[in-house]
């Protein structure tokens, strides 16, 4: 606990330098996929002129009523109810750079990223409707996040507080003010002194 207490200003300056990275990665993705992402919230309207007007929503796609009553009466309907038809983007998108951090933030994590990867590699344009595999060099992008972000960033937030602990333990010991080769001829003269010579006798030579 105190190695981590300790090692939080260190930690400060690894915490701006991901943040320097996800503010990269955010800016990578709103150059490359504004307005890409956003589809019709009526699965038949696929093309962004077809998306006007109303449409009845049934079963599952009921919970997009935004009270529940409302909700549960179109689920008893078979009919439905009207919704209107709306072009809009998923709860991830890389439309500004404050989404884009957070859609950044949520692949570093490993929540659901190859759902967001897959969506991304799908995407054709603004306005346009999704295409399988339209971008595939897409997946770069993301597997980057991971290797970056993800892997890279934790390991040396974890070396940071390990190094920080070794120092702890090294001042707690009293050897914490030595220089390198103090230490080194420290533990030689402890290993020295550990060491038990035993005498073996040796027979003569001469008869």
């Amino acid at each position: 606990v105190n190695s981590i207490f300790g090692a939080l200003p260190k930690v400060t300056n690894v915490a701006l330098v991901t943040f320097l990275f996800f503010f990269i990665f955010a800016i990578v993705g709103v150059q490359n996929f504004t307005g890409a992402l956003s589809q019709c919230n009526d699965p038949d309207a696929q093309q962004f002129d077809a998306c006007v007007g109303t449409f009845n929503v049934t079963g599952t796609l009921c919970t997009m009523l935004p009270v529940a009553d409302q909700a549960e009466a179109c689920r008893l309907n078979p009919a439905g109810a009207p919704f209107p038809r709306l072009w809009e983007p998923p709860p991830y998108h890389f439309d500004n750079v404050l989404n884009g951090l957070l859609t950044v933030f949520e692949v570093a994590t490993g929540e659901m990223w190859p759902d967001i990867m897959y969506v991304c590699v799908d995407s054709v344009g603004p306005g346009e409707p999704r295409k399988k595999d339209s971008q595939p060099a897409a997946a770069i992008f993301f597997v980057m996040i991971q290797v970056l972000c993800a892997f890279f960033m934790l390991e040396v937030f974890t070396g940071v507080i390990i190094d920080n602990f070794n120092k702890l333990k090294a001042e707690s010991k009293g050897s914490g003010l030595l220089t390198p080769e103090q230490q080194r001829l420290i533990e030689s003269l402890k290993m020295l002194l550990s060491v038990r010579p035993r005498r073996v006798m040796r027979p003569p030579k001469a008869g």
